[in-house]
């Protein structure tokens, strides 16, 4: 907002007593000046998440068909924001240029109040810029992250992602269940659950998932890296028990093929 128009909005009370024993039209003067320093951080830092996030809270499975579902929800989501935000900007816009045309026929009075619509207009158009172009630093930022995710995933489809989802859905849960046995040194009543759901044995796992907690944390190898082992042990584990999923699944009566799933998914055309 200019300064000129924050003073027009104080409606001839800028001369008024206000705090620090300064008008009213010296502080709002001041404060206008301090908005105007601090603009570039909105600029800078107008959008949901950081890069940071996305690569680690984002996108952290150890299954790259599932980070790049991630990444894909993230951009549709993006996309869906900016589609409606751009249409209630044009729309702004156009009540904006209609405002401007009256102003120049109305009187002195109403000349005033249709201003004041179209100051308030143009700070909410201001607003949904900034938003805009939050949205869009996203995009760019979720589609190099997508390039890279890509790029190690040979004719990624929707077919390659549904076969590792077995693998995906069970490491969760391992995951899950060595973060209740380091807080209450047992699985918890969820992850009990889900485990069965994919046919396996809460007990056996909470054993595994203990004697791996216990190697990592007494090693006395200083180039041990929890992140790596943990993935490795994860990923590992998860594989081995894709078998017993797959005969829960046949225990509901069902079949959970590729050659059932082909003509429901996503395949890439090959050119």
């Amino acid at each position: 907002m200019e300064n000129t128009q924050a003073l027009a909005l104080l409606g001839g009370r800028e001369l008024e007593h206000s705090f620090g024993g300064k008008t009213l039209g010296e502080n709002m003067t001041a404060v206008i000046q301090a908005l105007e320093k601090t603009e570039y951080l909105e600029k800078s830092f107008g959008r949901r998440n950081t890069p940071f996030y996305f690569a680690t809270f984002g996108m952290s499975s150890f299954f790259i068909p599932q980070n790049i579902k991630r990444c894909s929800e993230e951009i549709s989501s993006r996309k869906a924001a900016l589609n409606e935000a751009m249409h209630k900007l044009n729309i702004r816009r156009a009540k904006m240029a209609k405002l401007e045309n009256q102003i120049a026929s109305a009187s002195a009075l109403d000349a005033n109040i249709l201003k004041a619509k179209l100051m308030l207009m143009e700070q909410r158009s201001a607003a949904t810029k900034q938003y805009v172009e939050g949205a869009m630093k996203d995009v760019l930022l979720l589609t190099a992250y997508h390039d890279q995710l890509v790029a190690q995933v040979a004719d990624y489809d929707e077919a390659k992602f549904e076969e590792t989802e077995i693998a995906f859905r069970i490491a969760e849960q391992l995951l899950n269940a060595m973060r209740d046995i380091r807080a209450t040194g047992r699985i918890g009543i969820g992850c009990q659950e889900a485990l069965e759901n994919y046919g396996l044995n809460p007990n056996k796992i909470a054993v595994s998932c203990a004697a791996f907690i216990n190697a990592v944390d007494t090693s006395e190898d200083p180039t041990v890296s929890f992140s790596v082992e943990q993935e490795i042990f994860v990923k590992n584990l998860a594989n081995t028990l894709v078998p017993l999923a797959r005969a829960r699944i046949k225990q509901s009566g069902l079949t959970y093929t590729m050659d059932v799933l082909k003509d429901v998914l996503y395949h890439k055309e090959v050119v």
